[in-house]
């Protein structure tokens, strides 16, 4: 869930005998095996909002997406020796087709296993801290051979991110932007989140930490022209012993 959890956007070196593990580059803290995370829509009853697993090594395994409470795709996860990640990704019901895919004819053709699962490969830029810059997704299991579908950009200021900008599809079209806002004392507090044809939403949250120090109930506030919106979120974490 990208709104929950920490962009990738801690250190990632340049190559794969150096790269963080994900479950760092998501933001935990720990040997951290499964998070769910979960929409608490009244006391004691909560909706899933995903799931993701990690191995030992804390390399991202799996993944599950929830809407509604249904499964929306599970994924799984191969990372390569040249640090390339291939996604398998099974949707609940047939592949969409994105509402931003031009019908001109453009798009790069799609890539399916035998068993219906939609193939995606990824690539990281970094700079020379291993800071990721650019994150690439490409259809099928090669690379480049086509032009990429989606594409992050980072930036950073004092050496803390500062912004992370999303693209989709072919020609890209910018999705969202967001901003993040810092205290005094350098704790990322904030986040203003762009996106086309919206007023700019503003969110806060409260935290209750575990043992570890990572989040297990989120308070998250948004605010977006003159509305806001209070969720709270649950967050279930399996460590490996």
């Amino acid at each position: 869930m990208a709104t929950l959890v920490a962009v990738a956007m801690l250190v990632q070196a340049q190559t794969p005998s150096k790269r963080f593990p994900d479950v760092q580059m998501d933001g935990f803290k720990g040997a951290v095996k499964t998070v769910r995370t979960a929409i608490e829509r009244s006391t004691g009853v909560t909706e899933p909002v995903d799931e993701s697993k990690y191995d030992e090594q804390g390399r991202l395994v799996a993944r599950i997406v929830y809407g509604g409470g249904a499964v929306v795709s599970s994924s799984t996860f191969e990372n390569l020796e040249d640090g390339v990640r291939i996604e398998s990704r099974t949707y609940a019901v047939r592949a969409p087709v994105t509402r931003l895919e031009p019908k001109n004819g453009r798009v790069p053709p799609r890539y399916f296993t035998e068993s219906g699962a939609e193939l995606f490969s990824r690539t990281i830029d970094a700079d020379a801290f291993g800071r990721p810059l650019s994150e690439f997704t490409y259809t099928g299991r090669v690379p480049k051979k086509h032009p990429a579908i989606g594409r992050v950009v980072y930036q950073y200021q004092r050496g803390k991110p500062s912004a992370v900008t999303y693209f989709e599809r072919y020609p890209e079209v910018q999705v969202r932007r967001d901003v993040y806002v810092f205290d005094r004392q350098i704790v990322w507090n904030e986040t203003i989140v762009y996106e086309p044809n919206q007023p700019p939403e503003k969110r806060t949250w409260t935290d209750t930490l575990d043992a570890n120090g990572n989040w297990k109930r989120r308070v998250d506030r948004r605010a977006r022209g003159g509305q806001e919106t209070v969720l709270t979120y649950i967050r279930t974490i399996e460590y490996f012993p």
